[in-house]
């Protein structure tokens, strides 16, 4: 008895010696291609609320697209006449609550032991004292409620390709969904960037996931 319970010290204390786990983001991203989606040129960032056209939020956010768009073959451009136009828009939800129910395990029996007493004969009485152990028994002694949100965080970027006053022909539709707990968007925003680019544009609608190092920061 007296080695498994040092073997259970032991291997509490090398657990509590190992790293935590590094936090980190995991985004689905799915890209549809159109016609001619492999033609690259001169590319604009632009809001689809146009009430986001002067936030510096917004300004921000297309600037770290745009170095994306750069990255896969685009060229940066600041006017209309841009032979492509990248539609941005991204958001996160009010969250989703979970109450769960956790039980808490320990010590059901058993153990030390004590005892008094008196005993009375032939008219006279004496009281008597002992002490013993048992076996200690294990289960669940009660449950502790946890309660736990989780978000969901969205980024579209549609790519359209110019055609001199003609109707637009769309070539990209980029969908990036991230769940978690973090319910501020601007903490994990630009991982959500990286992960809709990474490996792009990929097989055509075929969602990939990827897993991004975290600060934890929120």
């Amino acid at each position: 008895m007296l080695k498994l319970i040092t073997a259970v010290v032991v291997a509490l204390g090398l657990q509590g010696c190992l790293p935590l786990p590094t936090p980190y983001v995991s985004t689905s991203a799915t890209t549809f291609q159109g016609e001619n989606h492999t033609s690259r040129g001169s590319i604009l960032i632009a809001p689809i609320d146009k009430t986001q056209q002067d936030s510096l939020e917004f300004k921000t956010v297309s600037a770290y697209v745009l170095q994306k768009l750069v990255e896969q073959g685009y060229t940066k451009s600041n006017t209309a006449s841009s032979q492509f136009t990248a539609y941005v828009t991204y958001g996160i939800d009010n969250g989703k609550t979970t109450i769960s129910s956790i039980p808490i395990a320990g010590q059901t029996g058993g153990g030390p032991t004590y005892s008094t007493g008196t005993i009375t004969s032939g008219g006279r009485t004496s009281s008597y004292s002992g002490s013993g152990y048992t076996m200690p028994t294990y289960g669940m002694i009660g449950t502790m409620t946890d309660s736990d949100t989780e978000y969901k965080r969205v980024l579209n970027i549609d790519i359209f390709q110019n055609n001199n006053n003609q109707k637009p022909n769309k070539v990209y539709e980029i969908k990036a969904v991230s769940t978690g707990s973090c319910g501020n968007i601007n903490s994990i925003l630009y991982l959500i960037i990286d992960g809709a680019f990474k490996n792009f544009p990929g097989e055509n609608g075929k969602t990939r996931r990827i897993n991004a190092d975290w600060n934890g920061s929120c």
